[in-house]
């Protein structure tokens, strides 16, 4: 190749390199293009641009493998809540907002992401998505803009709310139209709006990949399971889902397919490689067998599943099975912050309330679950320091951590790192955040927009509840059926 058809070249020049296969020392990265080309001692002639790094640390961008980054709007909005009703509260009562609520909404979000130092993230889109194509062009093409690699896996649902509830536990006669209040399009619907998304997104941005998001299996028939299931091949693409995230979900799933769901999911041709399920709270021990043997991934979420009340999930025991977890930072209505240290930190202690010390999870533990697990989630070669991954890099200050030997220095970022170190973001080779600022778009007119859009639900919300306190009482009757019942059967309690 000619000196005119060369990729351009960043030599980053000295940085410690924090990755569990390399030595922590400084070294030099000679990035080519938008992937690791070579690492080690390097000459500046490799290079067109130097970057110097001496007094600082690079490491892989941190990785959220499930995210709702739209549900910006939400955050702080209700407290003490669990799950459904929270949904009631949240996103099933927000009202319409416009491609540019949207663009505005996702692109500040995903700014949020970068400066805490996350490069690429899975979002799952709500549900409604697919039928509104403006809409959901005006939030890729934030993400186009603000510079961050995504999985977009729009979430759709042919069923109703009220369908993925124990209403039976209410007895006969139980109206469900408080809980109803938008039509469940029909699978064939579905199907056809999803295809159209796929081609309309797939391979047309490098740092945009579109995968399925069916709901969630209580959310979905069989035939649209199976129907993804299909498309998912006929493209090339990736299934997310959410998957027994709260204890009625658990109650449902022993109604319809007994004990597990993990043979339902095999019968229908919804596992494999490709498959990723965010939670998996309630998940027994046929369940993570299921899912281990299948290739499948779970994403555990642990500052959401606390936030919300769903419980532990059984993370020890999905690694005993050899099943891959990633981490993810969930929605910022359900946990608040977009921030994968927090998320990190959350699964290092989360699992060291159960069990002897020798099954807790490590700082490492939790620092390779959001490279290795989340890189196997979005199916790209990030998360890494190693030459030909993708070079998408977070850089960290030495201003307040200590250089200490590479296991102790995990440790530390782990547990007491807040992403306020973060200096530089890299995706794809270029430079996205410097000097702890978004480079690509005006954060501050955005956040501007953002606050129009905030008030206007705070407007609105003594009028959404009022509308919802039927929807509430079914809830709140159904929830307490639930304690009646002591709560679950032991064959469908959390493994930990």
């Amino acid at each position: 190749m000619g000196v005119m058809g060369r990729q351009r070249r960043v030599l980053l020049k000295g940085g410690y390199l924090l990755d569990p296969s390399l030595d922590f020392a400084p070294a030099d990265i000679l990035v080519e293009g938008d992937t690791i080309a070579r690492v080690g001692n390097l000459g500046a002639e490799a290079a067109d641009t130097i970057i110097d790094l001496s007094g600082k640390v690079v490491m892989p961008g941190l990785i959220s493998a499930h995210s709702h980054a739209s549900t910006l709007l939400d955050r702080g909005l209700v407290d003490n809540l669990p799950l459904e009703p929270w949904l009631l509260h949240t996103v099933m009562t927000r009202g319409d907002l416009t491609p540019r609520e949207c663009y505005a909404a996702t692109a500040l979000s995903a700014t949020e992401f970068l400066r805490s130092g996350t490069s690429a993230l899975l979002d799952h889109l709500p549900t409604g998505l697919l039928q509104r194509e403006e809409h959901l062009d005006a939030m890729l093409q934030a993400y186009v803009d603000v510079g961050v690699r995504v999985v977009v896996a729009p979430s759709y649902s042919d069923l109703t709310f009220s369908q993925s509830l124990p209403l039976h536990l209410l007895g006969a006669g139980v109206d469900p139209s408080p809980l109803d209040s938008r039509r469940a399009p029909s699978a064939a619907e579905i199907m056809g709006q999803a295809r159209r998304f796929l081609e309309r997104w797939l391979r047309r941005h490098d740092r945009i990949t579109p995968a399925l998001g069916p709901a969630n299996p209580v959310r979905v028939s069989e035939k649209l399971l199976q129907e993804t299931a299909e498309l998912a091949r006929q493209y090339g693409v990736a299934i997310h889902s959410h998957l027994l995230e709260s204890r009625l979900q658990a109650v449902v799933t022993r109604e319809r397919w007994g004990s597990s769901v993990g043979p339902f999911l095999k019968n229908v041709g919804c596992l494999g490689p490709h498959v990723s399920f965010a939670h998996a709270v309630w998940t027994n021990d046929a369940d993570i067998r299921v899912l281990a043997e299948s290739g499948s991934s779970v994403v555990h979420n642990p500052p959401a599943n606390m936030r919300l009340g769903s419980g532990v999930a059984p993370v020890q025991a999905m690694r005993r099975h050899g099943l891959n977890v990633a981490l993810g930072a969930d929605g910022p209505g359900g946990n608040d912050s977009q921030n994968m240290f927090e998320v990190m930190k959350s699964a290092a202690l989360m699992h060291k309330l159960y069990g002897p010390p020798s099954a807790w999870l490590s700082a490492r533990d939790a620092m390779e679950m959001c490279w290795n697990g989340g890189s196997k989630v979005l199916r790209q070669n990030v998360g890494s320091l190693r030459p030909g991954s993708l070079a998408d890099l977070t850089i960290l200050k030495l201003d307040r951590l200590f250089l200490m030997p590479r296991e102790q220095f995990t440790t530390q970022i782990v547990y007491s790192e807040s992403g306020a170190s973060v200096d530089t973001v890299l995706v794809g080779g270029k430079v996205v955040v410097e000097g702890g600022v978004v480079r690509t778009v005006n954060t501050t007119e955005l956040k501007r927009e953002v606050q129009e859009s905030v008030s206007r639900v705070y407007a609105e919300l003594g009028a959404r509840r009022r509308n919802f306190l039927g929807a509430t009482r079914i809830i709140e009757q159904i929830m307490e059926a639930v304690g009646k019942e002591a709560l679950l059967a032991s064959d469908v309690r959390p493994v930990i």
